[in-house]
């Protein structure tokens, strides 16, 4: 889950809020890169040279099975913020009915109350979000059009700007989460392994690229689980690092967040309980 909002942008030259806890987007064939060494566990990861290229089959499809029918998981949320130690609770909520899909995530303190909303369709191809939302002190959403043989695709915001064009395969900020979840499920990528993510936020419209660590033992408050880490890589600049962690026994939802802002802000967002009903097979 992201800080707390900052004050409202002028409407001519918004400002990107952090990603609430937001993992991905799979390509209609995306590529994943081998990497010389996997990130390390501190901070965002830099760059490294690539060492070797694997382009799963084209195009990658993802069995409908992979996406659980419905689950809810509850987070202990600690924040490091203006040099002060913050506790908070957060739950994300996954439903799926048919193609469509819903996942909410909200985060309830006494400094500050936020959620966020995605919504869209489930394609052999991953998740194609339709819309979404930040709720803080006000309300933004962006609502996504996918292109046609004659029209490019698009992201409209409340306020009628447009962002364009609409790259195939990308994600909002809170279904990325999923769609990350589901490469590392599917293709179990090895240590060094690259995807590339187009990620729509409500400013404009960023390419990410995620690389894969090793598996580790996590102790979280649900307990200790075997997971394998998954690092936004970034060189430098303001940009935000994202790192996620997930478990076998959550399949594409992830047990750990950990969000880390250039000047000093953290949440770290480990699961504390939850429930998973896993599709029909």
């Amino acid at each position: 889950m992201e800080p707390p909002e900052p004050p409202a942008p002028d409407a001519a030259s918004p400002t990107e809020p952090p990603v609430a806890a937001e993992a991905v987007a799979a390509l209609p064939e995306p590529t994943v890169t081998a990497s010389a060494a996997p990130p390390s566990n501190d901070g965002p990861a830099s760059a490294a040279p690539a060492t070797a290229e694997v382009r799963p089959p084209t195009p990658w499809a993802i069995p409908p099975d992979v996406w659980p029918r419905s689950a809810e998981l509850h987070y202990d949320v600690r924040a490091e913020m203006r040099g002060l130690g913050l506790g908070a609770r957060a739950t994300l909520q996954w439903q799926a009915e048919g193609p469509h899909y819903s996942a909410t995530l909200t985060l309830g303190a006494l400094w500050a109350q936020r959620s966020q909303r995605s919504a869209g369709d489930i394609t052999p191809a991953g998740l194609r979000p339709a819309e979404y939302a930040d709720q803080g002190k006000r309300t933004r959403t962006l609502r996504l059009t996918w292109a046609s043989p004659h029209e490019p695709g698009q992201a409209q915001r409340e306020d009628g700007r447009t962002l364009s064009p609409l790259p195939s395969g990308a994600q909002d900020r809170l279904s990325m989460f999923m769609q990350l979840g589901a490469w590392v499920t599917l293709l179990q990528p090895p240590p060094g392994a690259r995807l590339v993510v187009p990620v729509v936020g409500l400013g404009e419209v960023q390419t990410w690229t995620f690389v894969a660590g090793e598996h580790e033992a996590l102790e979280l408050p649900v307990g200790t689980l075997r997971a394998v880490r998954v690092q936004r890589v970034v060189d430098g600049g303001r940009a935000l690092g994202v790192t996620l962690w997930y478990a076998p026994a959550w399949g594409v939802l992830p047990v750990r967040v950990l969000l880390q802002e250039t000047d000093g802000q953290r949440i770290d967002q480990s699961l504390q309980s939850g429930r998973l009903q896993t599709a029909s097979p």
